[in-house]
């Protein structure tokens, strides 16, 4: 899923997914290459479970490892902020599978806005997967859900994004055609 962070620029003012693949090609390359291709198209980062399956070694393989989001410092949850030794990626056990359902369940019930007959509209209801939403229903924490644990880890994502501190950027770089020694 791509996630679009909240921000000021776009009608929909972020904080709601705004695309998704699903899939299970013969090749796990293939996974791998079409999820990379949608990141690039949406300018994304790729947040993954760095347990499961061969995303960083695909990254590296392929030189794409810049599209891979850092492990998150969990700097808001000390208590989730155990280190899995890998650069990339998140780990997932149960507390924190537990804790990022609890997130989960937040964000889909903040509200959005209302609709034209007064009714007030949650993220929930800007889901338009099907899919999505029948495992919502059915999931629990034993089951393997997909979607929502890919949603899931997204969470973990938005919290790591939401609580990092921006800075502004130092533009120094004079690289500019009246820069250029002929004009000094």
């Amino acid at each position: 899923y791509i996630y679009e962070r909240t921000n000021t620029f776009t009608p929909t003012r972020g904080d709601i997914l705004v695309a998704s693949y699903v899939g299970r090609p013969s090749l796990v390359d293939t996974y791998n290459e079409e999820g990379f291709r949608l990141i690039q198209r949406y300018n994304a980062i790729m947040q993954f479970e760095n347990n499961r399956g061969n995303i960083y070694e695909y990254a590296k393989n392929n030189k794409k490892l810049e599209w891979l989001a850092n492990e998150p410092t969990f700097t808001w949850n000390k208590e989730l902020a155990i280190k899995s030794g890998q650069p990339k990626g998140i780990h997932i056990n149960d507390k924190r599978k537990e804790t990022g359902a609890l997130y989960l369940r937040d964000w889909l019930i903040t509200p959005r806005g209302i609709d034209k007959d007064g009714n007030i509209l949650l993220n929930l209801n800007y889901i338009y997967d099907e899919a999505l939403l029948r495992e919502l229903i059915k999931w629990n924490l034993k089951g393997n859900f997909d979607r929502v644990s890919a949603l899931i880890v997204g969470m973990f994502d938005s919290k790591e994004i939401f609580n990092m501190e921006v800075e502004e950027a130092k533009t120094n770089d004079k690289t500019g055609f009246f820069d250029r020694p002929l004009f000094n």
